[in-house]
């Protein structure tokens, strides 16, 4: 028998939106079921885009 897998990837943009809900991460909970679900977070903005620190510490997301 033959698995697939499903290869799914979340850029951390902020805090978590209906949009963010309903198209990406309750098709990947459906997706359960039938395939193997593989998730990933996708952070190389994390590496390129200046951060204030302080802001940072505040953020009820990290």
């Amino acid at each position: 028998m033959t698995t697939t897998a499903t290869l799914t990837g979340f850029k951390p943009t902020g805090h978590l939106q209906l949009g963010n809900l309903l198209g990406a991460i309750r098709p990947v909970v459906a997706a359960q079921r039938r395939t193997r679900p593989v998730a990933f977070v996708a952070d190389l903005h994390a590496m390129t885009v200046p951060h204030e620190p302080a802001q940072l510490r505040r953020s009820p997301s990290r």
